[in-house]
């Protein structure tokens, strides 16, 4: 598919391609071009015909399709096996059931979730237009530093949001927020043995060309909200998967820059919270982020206590 496209690209420009010159080109018969032509007019690719003239390619495709996401994707193996679905349950479903014998870096996306899910099983909204997709990773670091994973993923997508012009920040440990309202989440689930991790899959959905009442949640915003128009899906895709991979290289290096940067990003600290664990609920001051990605938190009764899971609101 991608070679058609490929050749499309080059050689219509402003003027028609033949068919006999495409199957010259690319070593086909007319019939296999033909059909290849309509199945790229189905993923929505704009190709009109004349008869007797030939094809050209007036307009591409706004489906986060594999050969769109690596054409010019600078990574070394993330995305590089993907897998793409126009509607699922749930990426991370996908993920998980193929995490153990897939490649690192291979990416599921789906256009639509009819059953996305975000941290503490809360549901995600995920219709047509947002980016969703999940991420297999095999890293071989210690256990408990696993913990900075879910900071440097996050911090991986305020890179990307930057890149557009955008000042994120960051809630903690991992909600990705434009002006104190939520724009992406991230959630990070594994396949272990006893005492080692098989492989991470990190599902992660960020709202792009969704209006903002299609989320049905007040403290949420999109991309298209905020630009007043729409986004490029495919070039931002190839921007999360760059500065994923960058982050994560970070992260197996154990660079402390993470940790620096993240608090730097990040509107938790300093701030009143209320923190929600299991059955526990208890307000808090948040004051730092330790060394491994927990959040340090003064009580009222002036005792300091260390928060590596739950939900932590600002009040």
């Amino acid at each position: 598919m991608k070679s058609i496209l490929r050749v499309l690209e080059r050689l219509s420009n402003e003027n028609y391609i033949s068919g006999e010159d495409l199957s010259k080109e690319l070593g086909v018969s007319r019939a296999s071009i033909w059909k290849s032509i309509s199945t790229l007019r189905r993923y929505g690719y704009v190709i009109p015909s004349r008869k007797g003239i030939g094809y050209k390619l007036e307009k591409r495709s706004n489906l986060l399709l594999p050969w769109e996401v690596k054409h010019g994707l600078n990574t070394k193996f993330i995305g590089k096996e993907i897998i793409h679905r126009l509607r699922l349950e749930s990426t991370q479903d996908l993920a998980m059931s193929i995490a153990k014998r897939a490649e690192e870096g291979t990416v599921v996306i789906a256009e639509e979730q009819s059953k996305g899910r975000g941290r503490i099983d809360r549901r995600w909204s995920s219709p047509a237009g947002g980016i969703w997709f999940s991420l297999i990773l095999k890293p071989k670091i210690e256990l408990e530093k696993i913990t900075i994973l879910p900071l440097s993923m996050g911090l991986a997508i305020v890179d990307s949001l930057a890149e557009l012009g955008l000042d994120a920040k960051l809630k903690w440990p991992n909600d990705v927020m434009i002006n104190e309202k939520k724009i992406a989440g991230i959630l990070i689930e594994f396949t272990s043995e006893i005492d080692s991790i098989d492989a991470i899959v990190i599902g992660i959905g960020i709202n792009v060309n969704i209006k903002k009442e299609e989320l049905g949640i007040e403290d949420a915003t999109t991309l298209m909200e905020e630009f007043k128009h729409e986004v490029d899906r495919v070039d931002l895709m190839k921007r999360v998967l760059n500065n994923i991979e960058k982050r994560y290289i970070q992260f197996l290096n154990k660079e402390e820059r993470i940790i620096e940067d993240y608090k730097s990003k990040c509107i938790t600290l300093k701030k009143r919270v209320i923190v929600r664990y299991m059955e526990e609920e208890f307000n808090a001051d948040a004051l730092d982020v330790d060394e491994n990605g927990a959040l340090l938190v003064m009580l009222d009764n002036n005792t300091t206590r260390r928060i590596i899971a739950g939900d932590v609101s600002i009040r």
